[in-house]
């Protein structure tokens, strides 16, 4: 009997740390009866092979010749524009807003424009959506990605991220060759900031109900077509009691009476905000608001890492390094297990996290970690893209903060009394932050890996081609 053909697409830099960092990969590793064809960046090829190796793996890439014929061609610019604009949600408009106040341009302004005037009518237009999504699927001929289907024999396409750009092309051509997809929602914010999903997967694993809802809601997804299976990335703290609760300390020789706040970077909407905060922090120890023996780890978002390499922290600060970067895309950074590990022994070892707006907040939740949200700019900046308070409001964080999690600090007053608040007693808010795990983690049981191999292997058993 001949082995079943795979191609697994593994595009987005934070999909390994969803899919390969899990025991998704090692799962699907054994099975005897397909071979895997990954695909991914070029210049990330090695980097997989030497991380994430197994019989029945073979990486492969698409060239940059025939990523650009499919990214620059008219079909696909104009699909993914009309994706992005006909999605009416306060994640979309703020992204519009922001790269108009932040870069300016003609070209993005009348976006922003068009998204609110012309847009917001033929939206809502009846059966307008799908009359484009009709059109999307009749041009979706891309030569380049068909011949990679062809080579490989590929008979079953699986995508790490549903919402990626090139793995929505992927799944668009494949449906049109008759080849089942299968895709994996990577990220809590994506069905709501990522526009219209472009494909109709056959299957779609989902993270929790809230993502089925608005899967269902926004993207007209049929409940029969998702199951919730949880997020593979957040198992291991459910899986293992042996993280290094002394492992900042040992690491950067922080003194056994400091207290340890970790500071999550949010990312490049608000990383001139997050250098801010990480200022006031400093200003707060200096001017004796909060004790002077508090020591401070800044993880940088992978986006933003050299912006805070670049940036000169003072005597309690230390930048936590982490990833493999690639010249080729600065922001492209890789996880190994071994940083997995390193992001959880930096939770178990913290007494406490601030950020502005990170999933690193659901992170936290897993060693129930106190947390506080800075809710300002510390220069008092009124910019609407400047405002962490505009991303707080999003749908999906603003659900998240609703739980009570999370501290939410308005002022500097209030982040000093959050602050001395949650190192007296980090036992605050503790029943709280399970209520808000048990409900963006799925099931705190740390199955979500074996819950994605499986419906997997069950949709390759059901879609096996001989």
């Amino acid at each position: 009997m001949a082995k079943q053909n795979v191609l697994l697409v593994n595009l987005h830099p934070l999909s390994s740390r969803n899919f390969f960092t899990s025991n998704v990969v090692e799962k699907l590793s054994k099975d005897p009866d397909r071979h895997f064809y990954i695909l991914v960046p070029d210049y990330k090829r090695a980097f997989f092979e030497a991380n994430y190796s197994y019989p029945n793996f073979t990486y492969i890439s698409i060239s940059k010749e025939d990523n650009q014929a499919v990214s620059l061609s008219w079909k696909h610019r104009l699909f993914t524009r009309l994706a992005t604009h006909l999605q009416r949600t306060k994640a979309i408009e703020n992204r519009l807003v922001y790269y108009v106040q932040r870069d300016g341009g003609k070209r993005n302004f009348a976006e922003l424009v068009l998204y609110r005037s012309v847009f917001s009518f033929i939206a809502i237009l009846p059966g307008f959506k799908r009359f484009i999504s009709f059109l999307d699927r009749s041009f979706s001929r891309y030569p380049e990605i068909e011949d990679v289907l062809r080579k490989y024999k590929i008979q079953i396409v699986i995508s790490t991220d549903a919402f990626n750009i090139l793995d929505q092309v992927i799944a668009l051509v494949s449906t049109k060759l008759s080849i089942p997809t299968i895709g994996m929602i990577r990220s809590w914010d994506n069905p709501l900031s990522k526009g219209e999903l472009r494909p109709v997967y056959d299957r779609l694993l989902v993270n929790n109900d809230f993502i089925k809802q608005n899967m269902e809601s926004y993207h007209r997804t049929p409940m029969s077509k998702m199951v919730t299976v949880g997020t593979p990335q957040f198992d291991a703290p459910y899986l293992r009691n042996d993280w290094d609760r002394h492992y900042l300390r040992k690491q950067f020789n922080i003194p056994p009476d400091h207290k340890i706040i970790l500071f999550g970077s949010s990312g490049f909407l608000l990383d001139q905000i997050d250098l801010e905060v990480c200022e006031l922090l400093e200003s707060l120890q200096d001017k004796g608001h909060i004790s002077s023996k508090i020591s401070f780890v800044v993880r940088p978002h992978p986006t933003t890492s050299l912006l805070f390499k670049q940036y000169k922290f003072g005597e309690n600060f230390y930048l936590s390094n982490f990833g493999t970067e690639f010249k080729e895309k600065p922001y492209g950074t890789e996880f190994a297990k071994a940083d997995q590990d390193h992001l959880f022994n930096s939770l178990a070892s913290a007494d406490l996290m601030v950020f502005t707006h990170t999933t690193l907040a659901i992170d936290a939740l897993t060693f129930d970690l106190p947390q506080i949200a800075v809710c300002y700019s510390p220069s008092g900046s009124k910019e609407f893209w400047k405002d962490p308070l505009v991303y707080h409001d999003e749908e999906h964080f603003k659900r998240f903060l609703d739980t009570g999690a999370t501290f939410k600090a308005f002022n500097e007053n209030e982040l000093i009394e959050g602050i001395k608040r949650y190192l007296s007693d980090r036992s605050i808010d503790s029943e709280k932050r399970k209520v808000a795990a048990e409900r963006e983690i799925f099931s705190t049981d740390g199955s979500g890996g074996d819950r994605v191999a499986k419906e997997i292997v069950n949709f390759l058993n059901e879609s096996s081609v001989y």
